[in-house]
């Protein structure tokens, strides 16, 4: 397994990504998406163990900071939705034009930016599988008073929700009839049980796979429980790449 550090610039920030690949180069990537307030290793690090168990069964894979986030350029505050959609739209594109057989996964708003992100024909047409993490449909009203809000000491414009908001992210899910995995906790305290339902009624297609975790929140899962998401996640990915035909 290899991994490169490296900084790719898109419109006016610097990205840092990391791409990590098995010991025989594959064309087979999955590129990942981290959730807000969080970077490219993920929540309790989950994506560099994804990565690397991915590497393990020969499939390469990229993960970054969006703007703002992790060791990339800009501030939190200036965070926007609607660039972490581009900046998806822009990696996937990238790899599409170098003949990989692309994937997408992503968790929480890292999740939703990924299924908005099919709002572009060429990516919608051209994804083997797309791996979902406790994603956030926005159906919930999002109420911030004032310019910004504040979580664990980092503040953001209201705009990023704004932004967020105003995709339709049931639709773009619908849209999509490749290969799903959508995995939720079953105490996820961000969001509600009535919208995590209608994901998956949503979603319900026959190439299709829903997972509750039992007992599990929104990011902070047991041991036992990332290591099953994270297992079964690297299978379907092996299944969505190996195995479907576009």
């Amino acid at each position: 397994m290899k991994e490169k550090f490296f900084y790719k610039k898109i419109k006016e920030e610097n990205i840092s990504c990391v791409f990590t690949e098995p010991d025989r180069k594959s064309k087979n990537i999955v590129i990942m998406a981290h959730g807000f307030r969080s970077s490219s290793i993920g929540s309790s690090r989950k994506f560099v163990t994804l990565s690397r168990k991915l590497a393990e069964k020969g499939i390469s894979s990229l993960r970054f900071d969006q703007p703002g986030s992790g060791n990339s350029s800009g501030d939190f505050y200036d965070s926007s939705f609607n660039d972490w959609i581009k900046t998806i739209q822009s990696f996937t594109k990238e790899y599409i034009g170098k003949q990989f057989r692309v994937a997408l996964m992503g968790e929480s708003m890292g999740a939703t930016a990924v299924i908005d992100s099919l709002e572009d024909l060429q990516i919608r047409k051209n994804i083997y599988g797309i791996a979902l993490w406790v994603p956030d449909p926005k159906i919930d009203r999002h109420e911030i008073n004032g310019k910004y809000m504040e979580e664990g000491g980092q503040r953001v414009n209201k705009n990023y929700w704004v932004e967020a908001s105003s995709h339709n992210f049931m639709k773009n899910l619908v849209s999509y009839d490749g290969d799903r995995l959508i995995i939720y906790g079953e105490k996820d305290e961000h969001i509600s049980a009535s919208s995590r339902k209608k994901v998956i009624i949503a979603a319900k297609r026959p190439r299709s796979k829903v997972i509750i975790l039992k007992g599990e929140n929104h990011s902070n899962w047991s041991y036992p429980q990332m290591k099953k998401a994270i297992d079964n996640t690297a299978d379907f990915f092996v299944n969505a790449l190996t195995e479907r035909r576009l």
